[in-house]
């Protein structure tokens, strides 16, 4: 009989992050070198593993289980490996719960430090992300999204991207040597900062690889988001100083969202509603609203905004997605720099070193 047991402390460093990405598909465990080597393969082929500390002999098998959620705050995890069975089946003991389900043992993982010849990420990189990813809530589904990265030969940083399809938000990161790629967007909004990202190369595919303490993430990468230069230097470019720029209030948002309160996920895709800002001779400005050609039911009443103004020049007439709208508000962003160019207005906001930028149809 050979028992590892898993410190307490250990458990949650792992259990919190892996139990996201894992509750329907199996993890597998190694015994090495006094290090616990957990690894679970996520959507799309992405592998995450995390080396966790343990007392007790070596195994180098590999043995493969079922997570049991439960949350582990003051109890260790027994390992329990019974060699006089044919099977080399490993029971794993839920103190907290009493559980202990066999499994199987299977030949040892693949694990290794793919390279220590990466980039530093910034300590808040989790925080970074999830601001990206909260400013496209209810857009995507977060099994299959992704989150780019761009940069260019003589770039002394490059971007970070999320995008909705409509409006993007990106930030400032540290220069990658690789140029226009994609990866999806969990769990690197969950794992631990100031880790290492670099790239090798596996079955004719170019791997992403991120390491940060215990934890290594994998996952191939995919082309990048522009389709040229020129698209993507507009898109990220500062805009400058002189465009008119529209702060919107707080309250006069609420007031834009209330008929909205109600709505399910399936009416919001359905009636794609249309926000279209208007100011008249004596600078009033207003909301009227728009839903897609689909969708001929009533729509809502124009709005008078009391405390929404522009702060430099202004324009008579520009629209927004309302979706969009809602998400950089809720984000943080409040004040839009507008040029109009035809019957396209580009957006573009600043809120804490994230940007966003967007392009609309006037209606």
């Amino acid at each position: 009989m050979k028992t590892m047991t898993i410190p307490a402390t250990e458990v949650s460093q792992f259990w919190n992050i892996l139990r996201r990405f894992c509750k329907d598909r199996r993890i597998s465990v190694m015994f090495k070198n006094g290090n616990a080597i957990f690894t679970a393969t996520l959507y799309g082929g992405s592998m995450l593993s995390y080396s966790a500390k343990y007392d007790g002999p070596d195994d180098d098998r590999t043995f493969s289980f079922w997570p049991a959620i439960a949350k582990h705050k003051t109890s260790g995890v027994d390992f329990t490996i019974d060699d006089r069975t044919s099977s080399g089946s490993l029971w794993h003991l839920y103190h907290l719960e009493g559980r202990s389900p066999a499994v199987q043992a299977q030949e040892a993982q693949e694990f290794d430090d793919i390279s220590e010849d990466g980039v530093d990420t910034p300590a808040d990189m989790p925080k970074i992300f999830s601001r990206l990813l909260k400013a496209r809530r209810g857009v995507k589904d977060w099994r299959t999204d992704k989150l780019y990265f761009e940069g260019a030969p003589g770039w002394t940083q490059s971007f970070a991207i999320a995008s909705s399809g409509v409006g993007l938000t990106h930030t400032r990161f540290p220069m990658l040597r690789e140029y226009g790629f994609c990866i999806p967007s969990f769990p690197m909004k969950c794992l631990p900062g100031s880790g290492v990202m670099s790239f090798y190369y596996k079955d004719n595919s170019r791997m992403l690889c991120y390491q940060s303490g215990g934890w290594l993430y994998t996952t191939q990468t995919n082309s990048g988001f522009f389709n040229s230069s020129e698209t993507r230097n507009d898109l990220l470019s500062n805009p400058s100083s002189s465009i008119p720029t529209i702060k919107i209030d707080k309250t006069d948002f609420k007031a834009i969202m209330v008929f909205t309160a109600a709505w399910t996920a399936y009416e919001w895709r359905r009636k794609k509603p249309i926000v279209t800002f208007k100011t008249d001779a004596r600078g009033r400005i207003s909301a009227e609203f728009v839903y897609c050609p689909a969708w001929h039911y009533d729509k809502p009443s124009p709005i008078l905004l009391e405390k929404t103004q522009w702060i430099q020049n202004s324009v008579a007439k520009f629209s927004a997605t309302l979706m969009e709208l809602r998400n950089v508000m809720s984000a943080g962003f409040s004040e839009f720099k507008v040029q109009v160019v035809g019957d396209v207005a580009t957006i573009k906001s600043e809120s804490k070193g994230m940007r966003y930028v967007a392009k609309s149809q006037i209606l």
